[in-house]
């Protein structure tokens, strides 16, 4: 029988387990890196939390989560989800820029929101700004080209209402509107199935392409669902 692994033939790195205080000073060395090396310009923030600034905003308030000495590093990440929210406040978006979670201007508020509950400011305004995108997501099909997956569609929005709540106690979305957009994500998947004549019950595509994973396909979708207590 094959192996299903590769052998592992590279040396330890010679730190003792245990040694929290070494993985501490790597992980600054990271983020200072980042912080040196990244820009901070219009064409940087193109791709959110995903590819750009406010991903970076995103990790270094992650790592104050975890490193509470590291209390500078809200402020630094207000800046760049600042940036980036700036870049999202255009009129001529994209669909995907204007809704989506992981691309676009949703997934920002949502961090916005966080970062200011973790530095006891008022978070209110990026709450709404985040709730006010579940009316258009309740449409059949608000992006044009399929709006169920994770990155940009239905799904995303949802793990990210999750997500605020779970980290704030506060629900961006009330769990009645999030079954709606739930309902809708499920008539969507039926629709398309039955259109194509699919042998599953729930079929969905993205850019007429008909996907399986995490991202843009089925498993991010049930994922979704399941996560939504008490939708099913």
């Amino acid at each position: 029988m094959p192996k299903r692994y590769f052998q592992h033939n590279f040396p330890g790195s010679g730190v003792p387990k245990g040694d929290t205080g070494f993985w501490k000073d790597r992980i600054k060395d990271v983020l200072n890196a980042i912080q040196c090396n990244e820009q901070r310009f219009v064409k940087d923030c193109d791709g959110g939390l995903y590819v750009g600034l406010g991903g970076v905003g995103y990790a270094l308030w992650y790592v104050q989560s975890l490193l509470d000495e590291q209390n500078d590093l809200l402020a630094k990440a207000e800046q760049y989800l600042g940036i980036n929210s700036q870049y999202y406040n255009k009129s001529n978006l994209r669909p995907g820029d204007r809704l989506g979670f992981l691309l676009g201007s949703s997934g920002i508020s949502a961090v916005q929101a966080v970062v200011a509950k973790s530095t006891g400011k008022d978070s209110v305004k990026h709450l709404a700004d985040f709730n006010r995108h579940a009316t258009e997501y309740l449409e059949s099909d608000p992006l044009g080209c399929g709006s169920d997956e994770v990155l940009v569609g239905r799904a995303g929005y949802i793990k990210g209402a999750l997500w605020i709540k779970q980290v704030t106690q506060v629900d961006a979305v009330p769990v009645s509107q999030l079954y709606k957009l739930c309902d809708t994500m499920l008539n969507s998947g039926r629709s398309y199935a039955n259109k194509v004549k699919s042998p599953s019950p729930l079929m969905y595509q993205y850019y007429k392409t008909e996907y399986l994973g995490a991202a843009h396909g089925v498993a991010g979708i049930l994922q979704a669902f399941l996560s939504v207590p008490g939708y099913f």
